[in-house]
């Protein structure tokens, strides 16, 4: 999808979205890159967009278990959400991302790997840093402290649907015919 026709969609998104806040509806993602602690959070990514839902980082399954995660429609504010919410605590050299059910962090995994859920140990490669887009002030790219120039995202050569992996790939730059690598490492809170 073209990235005008993205960044419609997006004001679109964010439209309905008042709309539903005024009327009672339930939420639907929106963007901001200012981690509160100990708030959870959904972490979603802009530009992928299902045609009905924003895609967010989820625990499939919601389980407990050592997993890797995955993108699945935003559903972190309803009942069986649990799987997408995250909290954030600042930790030594960047922030812990941490899910509410499991209290599991965010593991690197390895260069193209997929990022896992793990047992939170302080270790550098379970601490992310926000990026903050050029151009998009509400979106970041997630970059793992132990291993810089690595970024959560989505392969770019894959079609954006529920349960794509989420992985650890080289971060891109917003620049002319790379834009969809780059849109696949965007991320905002919701």
């Amino acid at each position: 999808m073209k990235r005008w026709t993205r960044k419609a969609a997006g004001s679109l998104s964010a439209g309905l979205l008042a709309v539903g806040l005024f009327i009672g509806m339930s939420p639907m993602a929106q963007a901001s890159v200012n981690p509160i602690p100990g708030v959870y959070s959904e972490l979603f990514m802009p530009y992928s967009w299902n045609g009905s839902y924003s895609e967010c980082l989820d625990v499939p399954g919601e389980t407990t278990a050592i997993v890797g995660l995955q993108i699945y429609h935003c559903h972190g504010y309803a009942s069986n959400g649990a799987g997408q919410r995250w909290e954030l605590l600042w930790f030594d050299s960047g922030y812990e991302i941490i899910n509410s059910h499991s209290g599991k962090c965010i593991d690197y995994g390895g260069a193209g790997a997929q990022v896992v859920q793990n047992p939170c140990n302080g270790l550098r490669s379970q601490q992310w840093t926000f990026i903050q887009s050029v151009g998009l002030p509400d979106y970041v790219q997630l970059q793992n402290v132990d291993n810089p120039g690595f970024c959560m995202g989505l392969d770019w050569t894959l079609a954006e649907t529920n349960q794509q992996p989420v992985t650890s790939g080289w971060c891109q730059f917003n620049d002319p015919g790379n834009e969809a690598a780059y849109d696949n490492q965007l991320w905002a809170l919701g």
